[in-house]
């Protein structure tokens, strides 16, 4: 508002002004005029009001900016409508005051307004008449010779030359005026063009903001299940290594032909289903810990297309087609192979579930340069990025379940069917722990796509290495400490080890652990992170290596606080082994490890 009121103060000094000027250029030919008139018709008294208004025209335009706006225009508004009343009273309709009250009703409302024209032209009005009246009535008569004034060349010529000079003063305000009004349409162009671009970027902001809130909402309770789901993990894994390792260590002595085969079979399996779940929930608790490797994502989405997983969602949904576009060049990330592998197999089963009358699944990969005009989040670095788009032809997204997607348990798949309720919190999750980007394109009875943006990497991919098959009894009689807080877990790993070929101890706590070591040499100590009692794996890790600072020490651990379990392996723990683990990978780990004689850390997932 401050800004248009300075504006219009500017045009009205602008105009003030110009009609200045124009009365004094004006102001000078009549003074000329009268004055050579004086000379061949003898001096008249109106001469002194000539000579007296040119001197105030000329000294206000000296002094112009000492004065007011107002009175300025006062004065000139007051000049001209005395001229023009001076005028009309000398030489009636004949002179130059007719003209020069029309003057005055333009500039009375250029310099005041509406109302100030609507006074000038009822002011003009009334002193025009009472000035004809006078002249119809007698009370004023022409004091000079009409007709040879009329016959005189000096009159058409001063006639002449106030024409065009009160024309051109008209002519000017008017121009001028709509040259401003042009000027000032301009300017409220530009500032609303200005409004209107602020306006935009506030309504980016608010949605800026509003996505800021939604994803603290979101990261909130991811942050909530994740303590929830980190808080159960390790005693379920506890609990599920029983239903994993004594079905494995019982079908080891178990006759092909045996009716118990496969009930133990199907324990196992059924421990190893549950397993993967708890996985999920690692997953959403993001405490995983896990070693980044250099990974094809073109060659984990094969294996992933050609895995059981992917042959299980076919099963359930054999009208869904699912076609792979890979890009001709390798794109590698640094990443964790199995849940990559999880990501892509969520959103391929997220896209059967929406296609219920069939429909193709397209899983393209492509590479894509980021930059700052095409990014399509504003936190995206510019950069090299390996994009995974997933598209489904099925009943799409409404806007409402956009914001929920990715929510705990948010879920339209059919339950029994489709697994947890979790399978697209665990790929926001993973994605996030690949330090990507995801985002929805999605359309109500259109379809669905996830693009998902992944940093490349210009590492070489490692060298695949294939592990030498080890006899059922690789053991030469190695010492092993085995640590840990779960009864279960400490027979579970002794029968294991025992079985083997390994000579075993086990030891409840840390204090038990340490006063084991001081007496007794171990090759090996398996030492769980997470004890109840007494010091936790990383604390009773620092003592022993205080005792013995060379002692190979295996960390297993179902859950972990990530900063303790980084630190021990930082101090030179050697290798991680999750639980639940299978016969298998113990017996590789504990090989391993006995074996390496270079600090290379082993982490088994």
């Amino acid at each position: 508002m401050g800004n248009n009121e300075d504006v219009m103060k500017s045009i009205h000094e602008e105009q003030l002004d110009r009609v200045l000027m124009c009365l004094t250029i004006i102001g000078a030919f009549v003074l000329v005029a009268s004055l050579s008139r004086a000379l061949f018709m003898g001096w008249q008294n109106f001469h002194y009001i000539h000579i007296f208004t040119y001197i105030t025209i000329i000294g206000i335009a000296l002094f112009k900016k000492y004065l007011s706006h107002t009175i300025k225009s006062v004065l000139l508004a007051g000049i001209i409508f005395m001229l023009a009343i001076l005028g009309l009273a000398k030489f009636g309709l004949i002179g130059y005051g007719s003209a020069m009250l029309l003057i005055f009703c333009i500039v009375a409302t250029a310099f005041f307004g509406t109302w100030g024209g609507i006074i000038a032209v009822l002011l003009s009005a009334v002193s025009f008449a009472v000035i004809g009246a006078s002249f119809t009535n007698g009370a004023l008569t022409f004091g000079f010779d009409i007709q040879g004034y009329i016959r005189s060349p000096f009159t058409w010529i001063l006639g002449t030359v106030s024409m065009v000079f009160l024309t051109g003063l008209i002519v000017i305000i008017i121009s001028k005026i709509n040259s401003q009004l042009i000027g000032l349409v301009r300017n409220l162009n530009k500032q609303n063009a200005e409004l209107l671009t602020a306006n935009r970027a506030l309504n980016d902001a608010l949605e800026e903001k509003r996505k800021l809130k939604i994803g603290l909402e979101q990261a909130q309770k991811m942050e909530l299940v994740g303590i929830v789901a980190g808080g159960v993990v390790h005693d379920l894994n506890n609990v599920l290594a029983a239903s994993i390792n004594y079905p494995e260590l019982l079908l080891m002595n178990t006759p092909e032909e045996s009716p118990f085969r496969e009930p133990l079979e199907t324990i196992k399996k059924s421990g190893l289903k549950a397993a993967m779940i708890v996985e999920d929930l690692l997953t959403l608790s993001r405490r995983r810990v896990a070693n980044k490797e250099v990974l094809d994502i073109n060659s984990i989405v094969a294996e992933c297309i050609a895995g059981p997983e992917v042959d299980r969602i076919r099963a359930f949904h054999p009208r869904a087609e699912i076609k792979v576009d890979y890009d001709d060049e390798a794109l590698k990330i640094n990443g964790f192979p199995v849940h990559f592998s999880k990501t892509l197999t969520n959103l391929i089963s997220n896209g059967a579930e929406a296609m219920p009358h069939g429909g193709k699944i397209v899983i393209k990969t492509s590479r894509k340069i980021v930059t700052a005009h095409n990014r399509p989040d504003s936190k995206m670095a510019e950069g090299e990025y390996a994009l995974l788009q997933v598209t489904d032809e099925g009943e799409g997204i409404n806007e409402e379940e956009k914001e929920k997607i990715f929510e705990p348990f948010f879920t339209k798949k059919e339950m029994g069917r489709s697994g947890t309720g979790l399978g697209m919190t665990i790929v926001w999750n993973s994605v996030k722990d690949h330090d990507g980007y995801i985002f929805l394109d999605s359309v109500k009875g259109k379809g669905t796509t996830f693009n998902i943006y992944f940093p490349i990497t210009h590492e070489p991919l490692p060298e695949k290495k294939t592990r030498p098959a080890l006899p059922l009894k690789n053991g030469n009689g190695e010492s092993i400490l085995v640590v840990d807080d779960v009864k279960e877990q400490r027979d579970i790993a002794k029968k294991i080890l025992t079985m083997l070929g390994y000579s075993v101890a086990v030891k409840s706590n840390g204090e038990e652990a340490l006063d084991y070591i001081k007496k007794h040499p171990a090759d090996l100590v398996l030492l769980d992170m997470i004890m109840q009692k007494g010091m936790d794996g990383l604390d009773t890790f620092i003592k022993i290596h205080e005792i013995k600072p060379k002692q190979k020490v295996i960390i297993i651990s179902g859950y972990s606080e990530t900063d303790r379990l980084k630190k021990a392996l930082e101090l030179g723990a050697g290798a991680y082994l999750k639980k639940p683990y299978l016969t298998e990978t113990v017996a590789y780990a504990v090989r391993e490890e006995l074996d390496k004689k270079s600090d290379e850390r082993i982490v088994y997932n």
